[in-house]
């Protein structure tokens, strides 16, 4: 028996031995690959396209520094690798030449069901004028179309490309794709709809750290639109600027789709047109029927609009506004700052100053809607009728525990409509720390004269936050709007001495917010107990404590 015992050990150990060589021979053949494109004997392949096409998932096609002229779009093929630049896009172009085919001249199309594992990374892509979408007759995405797939791109630039007629001068995203693109520049690019961007029909667009500037649409959202069946746009940390439409001059929300912005500068933007109930509404951003548009920890400022709502327009539909500056804009004829026409506008924690309309309401026109402000400082508009506020054709505002420039006496309102004027209001100069202004430099050579910005810290002897020193100075006096916000509202993460309440404005609730004072030195000792930081446990601080005793929001650190 001994001698069968040894052949089957022979047989199991020979089986063993092939399963684990086929086992490293499949591991070693799907390493993932770097794949060369470029002109020369010195690369795998001389085009992009080339490359894309003898990769497998996983790997990567990098491109030589160069022009790389096309006459048809680069595609994934599905694939999820990484097509990446060896010196960025300053150094490396994909250029669309004539297309082979005039209804694909899109750079790039994104179209067999790639996924966010697709990336692109470090190309200037200019010159595409979109792809032919036959269902809707219109052509889509010069840049880069997205249909029905999704993709990621990073560090790259959209120059000069369009879609006409038809939307994404630059990017397009359509029917269901979900792309995720950051740290992007869109430049000079022009459609119909979306000069820069573009989301349509059940898609889902994001855009992180990129700047979207002096692109145009022929109608509306010069530099981003989103359209249609619950299409969402998500914006952080991006700067929207110079761009122009005849409405929705930055931004375009509409027809059952959301827009989520977060931490971005809408600036210098314009809704060209001036056709009343047609064009030249929102020169900063519009949200159209039955949308929403969600703003926080945004400034909006030196936007116009040829007709109505300098800064933000909303018409049958919800904008929700917290922690935003919103200043400097303009309007032909009314809402300097912003209109609601049948829909909510809130406002919480913003500050609304220097907006300017040729008609009514300097900051706020409010048709036939409801607009409620809480926390907010709105001061120094102009406009011949309602100053601040104009309330019309069966509107209604309210206000609370804000800083209203020349209190009621700012609000016009018309017959019918309703104004609660809430607790908590004031009318006080809010002590900005600055308003902008031309410094000349003490010469009368003009080129040499500097724009100093506008801040609207609000000065306090305690200490307010400096954006040019990065650092906490002190001033002689101290802002009424400190400590004068909703008493229930959460005080976030102001910093200590913080008095326990939330601040008025746009900084309210931030680390940035003023701190408080309390007529003597700040206490340089943190007293435990000591809620509002006067260097005192008393019953002040048991207040304030058992006011926010439910309060989910972390305190802030001393």
């Amino acid at each position: 028996m001994k001698p069968l015992i040894c052949f089957r050990i022979k047989i199991f150990l020979r089986t063993y031995l092939g399963i684990s060589l086929f086992f490293l021979a499949v591991t070693g053949s799907t390493k993932a690959r770097t794949i060369t494109a470029g002109p020369g004997v010195d690369y795998d392949f001389e085009t992009i396209q080339a490359g894309i096409d003898a990769a497998c998932d996983g790997d990567m096609v990098l491109a030589a520094p160069g022009e790389y002229v096309i006459t048809e779009p680069i595609t994934f093929r599905g694939k999820a690798i990484t097509v990446k630049s060896e010196a960025g896009p300053d150094e490396t172009t994909i250029k669309m030449a004539t297309p082979a085919d005039t209804n694909r001249g899109s750079v790039l199309i994104f179209e067999n069901d790639e996924t966010e594992a697709s990336v692109l990374e470090g190309f200037m892509i200019t010159d595409g004028k979109g792809s032919w979408v036959p269902s809707v007759s219109k052509y889509a995405g010069g840049g880069i179309y997205f249909n029905a797939s999704s993709g990621t791109v990073k560090n790259c630039i959209f120059i000069r490309n369009t879609a006409n007629p038809g939307g994404g001068g630059g990017v397009s995203a359509c029917f269901g794709s979900s792309p995720v693109l950051a740290d992007c520049t869109f430049m000079e690019n022009s459609a119909t709809y979306g000069g820069g961007a573009h989301c349509w029909d059940n898609s889902y667009l994001t855009l992180t750290n990129c700047t979207v500037r002096e692109n145009s649409a022929g109608e509306v959202g010069g530099g981003v639109y989103c359209c249609a069946n619950n299409s969402s746009v998500t914006i952080t940390d991006c700067t929207i600027t110079g761009n122009s439409a005849m409405s929705g001059g930055g931004l375009w929300s509409g027809i059952n789709s959301s827009a989520i912005v977060t931490n971005c500068i809408i600036r210098g933007n314009s809704a060209i047109g001036s056709t009343p109930q047609v064009s030249g509404y929102g020169g900063g951003a519009e949200c159209w029927n039955n949308s929403s548009m969600v703003m926080s920890d945004c400034t909006i400022k030196e936007n116009t609009a040829g007709r109505d709502a300098g800064a933000v327009f909303c018409e049958t539909s919800s904008v929700t506004m917290t922690n935003c500056i919103i200043v400097n804009n303009t309007a032909k004829h009314a809402g300097g700052g912003m209109e609601c026409v049948k829909g909510p506008l809130t406002l919480t924690n913003c500050t609304i100053a220097r907006n300017s309309a040729g008609e009514p309401g300097g900051a706020v026109l409010c048709w036939q809607g409801s607009t409620n402000i809480t926390n907010s400082i709105v001061w120094a508009n102009i406009a011949p009728q309602g100053r601040e506020f104009s309330v019309v054709y069966g509107g209604a505002l309210s206000l609370s525990y804000s800083n209203i420039a020349n209190g009621q006496a700012g609000i016009h309102l018309q017959s019918g409509c309703t104004l609660n004027w809430g607790e908590g209001n004031i009318d006080a100069d809010p002590l900005f720390a600055r308003y902008g202004y031309w410094d000349d430099k003490g010469t009368r050579e003009p080129l040499d004269d500097v724009c100093v910005e506008d801040d609207f810290h609000l000065k306090s002897q305690a200490g307010r936050w400096d954006p040019d020193s990065q650092t906490w100075l002190q001033d002689n006096v101290t802002s009424p709007c400190i400590d004068a916000g909703y008493p229930m509202s959460p005080i976030g993460w102001e910093l200590f001495p913080n008095g326990g309440f939330v601040n008025m404005g746009a900084y309210g609730g931030t680390p940035k917010a003023s701190k408080s004072y309390f007529g003597e030195p700040i206490c340089e000792t943190i007293v435990s107990g000591d809620i509002n930081g006067d260097c005192q446990v008393n019953r002040t601080d048991l207040e304030i404590m058992a006011l926010h005793w439910t309060d989910d929001e972390p305190l802030p650190l001393p």
